[in-house]
This record gives structure tokens, C-alpha cells and sequence, in this order.
């Protein structure tokens, strides 16, 4: 009976921690909560014009907070490096001591001859004051810590180029969703009168319908053309505000903040003739990826080195200076110099296979380097057949278009002189609208996929619609 109580006391206490625990979690995330709020919700000051691509992209670069964790990154990481460097100091230890003793350290002792053993007697007093200062140097110690120190010094250079393909990637994802926003709204300004009359002719043919104008067999065929075209316009109007939202994040800024972008017209483009070759060694020359790879080689490297000194025995040169207030002493002050070595014989094995461990890591970085480096070059490759297909794609669809523009005159030429009714004409007007569409969404995608190839090669904003930046 007493265990159950105990069982039931035990599950009581536990029961209450876990619901204070869970209470203060949850006081916790809503005080958290509340201030991550105010904080998102905070609207950035930006420039009264439009912004342009080039303007979002510096408030980006700004305002990011992913961007903002790289750089807290880098800085602890320097921090860290920093340590590394100090500790190649040496050691300099002081030590100062004031103590007592309720008794005598009496003591006595036993002859080894036939002399009577000396009464017993003391040596040291029982109140004891002394300081000492010491310096050593481990060289063992110092290879290490100087090892090390490179080590971090080149991990802070890995997290840096980390940062720069971060930073070139939001480049080019706020490139992207700038591009799909601009041409979006065009299509949908467009769209908009275009809508309205493909509404009022859906209420014109439910109309007919009830005045018995026309069959409902032919109702429903002319309207289910209307809800295509309908569905196909009010598409470009869900592009357009996801392409903006994702903007918005992307460049730091809060959902509610709002901005208006400038004018982008569809400018004559001339397919760019690439040397692939040259994209190539461009890529890895410049791609950070592969400078990231460069030092956590070294990184390796430093790795070696420091397993290798491990397996040496730790010499130490040490100097101190000692005082003793023990009366009993003849001197009270006095100079220690020395050296002193260490080995532990049996780690030897184990730190011979850390040895060997780091050997093929180095072998490993190195095997990596090559793999990234065709990564990069077939990155390249893509991102230059997609810029071919997406011109070729943009051109046809500009012939589309001249076509869709030219039957449409004919059409409103038709309606004037009373040959095609206001229904028709409005389904003129919308397959001329939608391919227009289209052709700003490729338009758009060019624009993407010029920057997917400056991206490719590690260079943003390098090479630009009307030329090299």
C-alpha cells in the first residue's frame, strides 16, 4: 500500500512539472510570437518612384533575413577563428595560496644505523602562504593550435562563399518573380475589359435562353467557350499576385507593405550567340561553389597536418618563479626552468589511423572538387540550351501573336460592317489577348532564363538584354 502511495506521489510531482513546463513553453512562444509579429510587420522605407528590378534588388540585399543569417554565420565563425589564433599563445599559470592547520606536521623518523633515531620534530609551519608564476610552452600544443587556427580561418572563408552563392541565388529568384509580376500585370490590365464582355455576353445568352432566342444546345457550346477564355484570363490575375507575394518575401518586405513596379514594354530582342566554351571556364573561374570547395580542401589538408604532429611526444618548456613564507625554509624565493616531455606510447595506433582517416578525406575533398566542377559545367550547358529553346519559343509566339493581331482587325472590320456579331468579336478579342499573354510570359521566361545562365556562371546581372553589363 505504501509503494502505491509513493507510485502516486512520484506521478503527481512529475504530472505538475510537465504542465508547468508546458505552460511556461507556451508563454514563451506567444511572447515570442507578439514580437516576431511587430517585428515582419514592420514596413521599410522605400523610394517613392516604381521600382525597378535593379531597386528590389538592393533592398534585397538589405533587407533578406536569410542573408542576414549568413552574415551572423560568418561573424561567429570569425569569432571561432579568432579563439584558435589565441590559443598558439603559451600558458602562463598563477597560482597564490594562504591556508592553515589546526596541528604541527609533526613527524619522526627510523635510523637505518645503530644510531638512535633524531627525536620527533616539525619542518613547516602550520599557517602557509605561497604564489607561483609559471610559463610553459607546449610545442606539441602549439602545431596543433596553429593547425587548427588555419583550419578556421579557412571554414570562415567556406561560410563567406556560402554567403555569395546565397546572395546570388535570391539575385536571381527575385530576377524571376520581377519578370513573372511585370508581364503578368500587363496581361492583366488587358484582361480586365476583355472579361467584363465575356460576363455581359454570358448574362446576353442565359437571357436568350429564357426568351427561347436560341436552343440551349447552342447556348451551352457558345458559353463553355466563354468559361475557357474566361478561366485562361483570370489566370494571369492569380500569377500576378503570387509573383508578388513571393516578391515581397524575397526582397524583406511584409506582405501588407505595397509597391508599384515600372513599366516594362516588350523591347526587340536578338537571340545572343554564346561561346559554350567560354561560359564554361567562366562558371569555374567565378562560381562560388567551387571557391567554397577550394578552401574546405585546405580545410582537409590542415587536417592532415594536424593528425600527423599528433603522433610526436609533447615537449614542454616551462620558467616559474616560487615564494614560500615557510620560516623553516633557508630560501624563501627561487627560479625553475626545465623541460619536459610526454608520449602516450599506447595511443600511438589509434592516432596513426586518424592519420590515415584524414589521408582519404583529403582524397575524398579532392574527388569532390571534380564532381562539383561537372555539376557546374553541365549547370552551364542547361542553363544555355534553356535560353535557346525559350528565344526560339519567344519567336514563334511573336508570329502567333502577329497573326492573332491581324485577324482580329479583320474581325472589328467585320463587326463594323455588320458581318460578325458583338459575340464572336469578344472571342476574337480574347484568343488575341490570351496569345499576347503568353507572349509576355515568354517574354518574361527569356528574361529569366538569361539570368538562370548569369547565374550558371556565377556572375548576376553579367550579361543583360541590350548587352554586357
Amino acid at each position: 500500500m505504501r509503494k502505491r502511495k509513493t507510485f502516486a506521489l512520484l506521478l503527481l510531482l512529475t504530472l505538475s512539472g510537465c504542465m508547468r513546463t508546458a505552460y511556461h513553453a507556451e508563454n514563451n512562444r506567444y511572447q515570442h510570437a507578439v514580437e516576431d509579429w511587430y517585428c515582419l510587420e514592420e514596413k521599410v522605407d522605400l523610394p517613392p518612384h516604381p521600382l525597378a528590378l535593379e531597386d528590389l534588388i538592393q533592398i534585397g540585399l538589405q533587407e533578406n533575413l536569410e542573408l542576414q543569417v549568413y552574415c551572423q554565420e560568418i561573424a561567429i565563425q570569425h569569432e571561432i577563428a579568432t579563439g584558435e589564433i589565441l590559443k598558439i599563445l603559451p600558458t602562463l599559470v598563477a597560482n597564490g595560496e594562504d591556508s592553515g592547520r589546526n596541528r604541527n606536521t609533526g613527524s619522526a623518523s627510523q635510523s637505518l644505523t645503530e644510531r638512535p633515531p633524531a627525536p620527533p620534530s616539525i619542518s613547516r609551519e602550520q599557517n602557509r602562504q605561497t604564489w607561483d608564476v609559471t610559463l610553459e610552452w607546449n610545442l606539441l600544443d602549439f602545431g596543433i593550435s596553429y593547425y587548427r587556427s588555419r583550419q578556421e580561418a579557412n571554414k570562415t572563408l567556406v561560410k563567406y562563399y556560402e554567403y555569395e552563392r546565397a546572395r546570388q541565388k535570391l539575385i536571381f529568384d527575385i530576377s524571376q518573380q520581377y519578370w513573372k509580376a511585370v508581364m503578368s500585370r500587363q496581361a492583366v490590365v488587358g484582361a480586365k475589359e476583355i472579361i467584363e464582355k465575356i460576363e455581359q455576353q454570358q448574362r446576353k445568352l442565359t437571357q436568350n435562353v429564357e426568351l427561347r432566342v436560341i436552343s440551349e444546345t447552342t447556348v451551352i457550346e457558345r458559353e463553355d467557350n466563354l468559361v475557357t477564355l474566361h478561366r485562361a484570363l483570370m489566370a494571369f490575375d492569380r500569377v500576378h499576385h503570387q509573383a508578388m507575394l513571393e516578391l515581397k518575401r524575397l526582397a524583406g518586405l511584409p506582405p501588407q507593405q505595397e509597391f508599384t513596379l515600372v513599366e516594362e514594354n516588350l523591347e526587340p530582342v536578338e537571340e545572343k550567340s554564346f561561346d559554350l566554351l567560354e561560359l564554361e571556364q567562366l562558371a569555374l573561374q567565378n562560381r562560388p561553389e567551387l571557391y567554397t570547395n577550394d578552401f574546405q580542401e585546405k580545410v582537409s589538408v590542415e587536417q592532415v597536418r594536424e593528425a600527423y604532429i599528433r603522433m610526436f611526444p609533447g615537449v614542454s618548456f616551462f620558467w616559474g618563479g616560487n615564494y614560500d613564507a615557510d620560516k623553516f625554509l633557508l630560501f624563501h624565493h627561487w627560479m625553475q626552468i626545465g623541460v619536459r616531455a610526454t608520449w602516450d606510447l599506447l595511443r600511438l595506433p589509434s592516432k596513426w589511423s586518424e592519420y590515415r582517416t584524414s589521408l582519404k578525406r583529403n582524397d575524398l575533398s579532392e574527388l569532390n572538387r571534380l564532381a562539383l566542377s561537372m555539376a557546374v559545367i553541365a549547370q552551364v550547358n542547361l542553363a544555355h540550351l534553356l535560353y535557346r529553346e525559350d528565344f526560339h519559343e519567344f519567336e514563334i509566339l511573336k508570329e502567333h501573336d502577329r497573326v492573332k493581331g491581324r485577324r482580329l482587325e479583320i474581325a472589328e472590320r467585320r463587326y463594323e460592317t455588320g458581318l460578325l456579331g458583338e459575340e464572336e468579336l469578344v472571342r476574337y478579342q480574347g484568343e488575341a489577348l490570351q496569345v499576347k499573354a503568353e507572349l509576355l510570359a515568354r517574354y518574361a521566361n527569356l528574361q529569366i532564363s538569361l539570368e538562370r545562365l548569369n547565374n550558371a556562371v556565377g556572375l548576376p546581372r553579367y550579361y543583360l538584354s541590350g548587352g554586357v553589363n
